[in-house]
């Protein structure tokens, strides 16, 4: 066995500020769809502890506050629990969908008809008579103050924003919130990033922005046109891993599993969410000045006199851009899903730019001259990412997932824009960066880069088969306390296949164009509620087994 990543036991029972990654958030929109679902004629309120007594059948929807609602008889339409616990005992069922906000869920997912949603965060509201009137939602941070008036509301906060990583540290986020209105509300939204890579330094590389100005459109907050201007630095290719995962890898192993690279512009955007049903999209314009950085000085708990890994080089210089997304998410809980779909697209093409890229160029001596290679602002990206989960029985459900990520046509696209395929975040029995076609094949430059990212497009197909063995079994209810991690027992069977490759025309120096066929790993595993113990093996090639640690779900 050749490696742990990337979490501690002990660890895994904090909330960290960075786990926001894959827990569901309370947006404004949703608070106050929330609030129209409580308000409307047609729905029951109930308030604190109220039982469903079996037998008994409530009709229509109801809205519950305080909770815990008891359901050991049958609610006909869909339940919303605010700041309180849903309880299904035996014999009670939901028909239609249930959501639980600043609570939990006990008892059979399968006794909800649709889908089931849990937000750990607390709806924030007021009482006006029989109505309630949803507040700005609160964000995971360290310190958050703020207050409602008559024109809106202000909020100041200091949070973490992002995942503690080998360049930036740990980036602290601070500024104010304000918003004037309330169904079509204006938002100024200024935050102002400090990066401790060096230490507790005051110096202007280790700030940064997002100066955000919204206006909500369409009633009830179903569309946002907004402007932007910021200076981050973001990762390459985050997909696979969160920034939970992220952060204690970094933070204990000295292993980032991460590279990145610095934005600086303004963008210009319209996104639309749905309201009654489960989508969002938008459409963004971009004007950005694009830059390599090199690894700080963060320190880490183990390995901590050894230096960091290098970064590699992105295609420098002015990029205008237009983005579109799309999202489709009818799973029927978004921290470990049992059933529904989730559907993701993200194009972007590039419009005009200046872009270049450092390559070592042909010399006697060493270390090799550098040379400036021109790199295409005129690309086409696209990422299409589909998954299906499906309840096989009351103990076995199976997830399937498809990705495609890079450039649909022969074009190159910038190392910003690459993918790669190896390790815990997509096949967990190859080596991380094992199929980059050759981006780390030499070593790092004069100036301590790797010249390329990865490569041009990725294939990766995933499988997973778990049944639960004891369904139900929480230590932590056992014990008394509120936590969970060590819940439901589950084996976990996967198997994953991929390939990455590039066109010669893009290949630079690299000698490898990716592999000519699919790859594929298998692996086995024993969650624990959140906590995952797996082991993986390459089916092809040489290979060693890998033991990792996974919070939260895979797939």
């Amino acid at each position: 066995m050749n490696r742990i990543a990337p979490a501690a036991l002990l660890l895994a029972l904090m909330a960290a500020p960075a786990a926001a990654q894959d827990t569901p958030a309370l947006t404004p929109e949703l608070a106050q769809t929330l609030a129209d679902f409580y308000n409307r004629p047609s729905t029951t309120r109930l308030d604190g502890r109220t039982r469903i007594a079996p037998g008994a059948i409530l009709e229509g929807d109801v809205a519950s506050i305080g909770g815990p609602l008891d359901v050991a008889g049958t609610v006909t339409g869909d339940v919303v629990v605010l700041n309180g616990d849903l309880v299904v005992l035996p014999g009670g069922r939901v028909l239609g969908s249930a959501i639980v906000v600043g609570g939990a869920f006990q008892g059979d997912v399968g006794a909800v008809g649709g889908a089931l949603t849990r937000y750990p965060e607390p709806l924030r509201l007021r009482r006006e008579g029989e109505r309630i009137v949803a507040l700005e939602p609160g964000r995971p941070g360290l310190l958050t103050a703020g207050r409602s008036t008559p024109f809106g509301r202000t909020d100041l906060m200091l949070t973490v924003d992002g995942s503690f990583n080998r360049v930036e540290g740990l980036p602290i986020t601070f500024g104010p919130r304000i918003e004037f209105g309330r169904s079509n509300p204006t938002v100024l939204d200024a935050r102002f990033i400090y990066r401790t890579r060096a230490g507790l330094r005051i110096h202007p590389d280790e700030f940064g922005h997002m100066v955000r100005v919204e206006q909500h459109l369409g009633g009830h907050r179903g569309a946002v046109l907004g402007l932007s201007k910021h200076s981050t630095i973001d990762p390459i290719d985050p997909a696979g891993l969160t920034d939970t995962e992220n952060s204690l890898s970094t933070f204990i192993l000295h292993r980032d599993y991460r590279d990145h690279f610095t934005r600086r512009g303004w963008s210009a955007y319209l996104r639309f969410i749905g309201r009654t049903r489960p989508y969002e999209a938008g459409l963004a314009l971009l004007d950005e000045t694009h830059g390599s950085v090199q690894p700080g000085a963060p320190w880490s708990l183990l390995y901590n006199d050894e230096p960091w890994r290098p970064q590699p080089r992105v295609a420098e210089g002015e990029l205008r851009s237009l983005q579109a997304w799309f999202r489709w998410d009818t799973r029927n809980d978004r921290e470990d899903p049992a059933t529904g779909w989730l559907v993701g697209v993200d194009a972007e093409q590039g419009l005009e730019g200046d872009l270049s890229i450092l390559v070592e160029g042909v010399g006697t001596g060493l270390p090799l001259p550098l040379v400036e290679q021109r790199v295409s602002a005129e690309y086409t990206a696209l990422r299409l990412d589909a998954r299906r989960y499906l309840r096989m029985g009351p103990r076995t459900r199976i997830a399937l997932r498809g990705v495609f990520d890079g450039s649909p046509d022969d074009g190159a696209l910038p190392p910003q824009r690459q993918s790669t395929l190896g390790g815990e975040g997509s096949m967990p029995g190859y080596d991380r960066f094992e199929f980059d076609c050759g981006a780390r094949d030499r070593e790092p430059d004069a100036e301590g880069y790797f010249p390329y990212f990865g490569c041009d497009r990725m294939v990766l197909l995933q499988a997973e088969l778990r049944f639960a063995v004891l369904p139900g079994f929480s230590l932590g209810r056992r014990l008394g306390l509120d936590f969970d991690v060590l819940t439901t027992p589950e084996i976990v069977l996967f198997t994953d296949a991929g390939r990455a490759w590039i066109e010669p025309e893009s290949a630079g120096y690299r000698t490898s164009l990716g592999p000519r066929s699919v790859h594929w790993d298998a692996g086995a595993g024993l969650r624990l509620g959140r906590l995952g113990l797996y082991i993986a093996a390459p089916l092809q090639g040489d290979g060693r087994v890998n033991f990792f640690v996974r919070l939260g779900s895979r797939l």
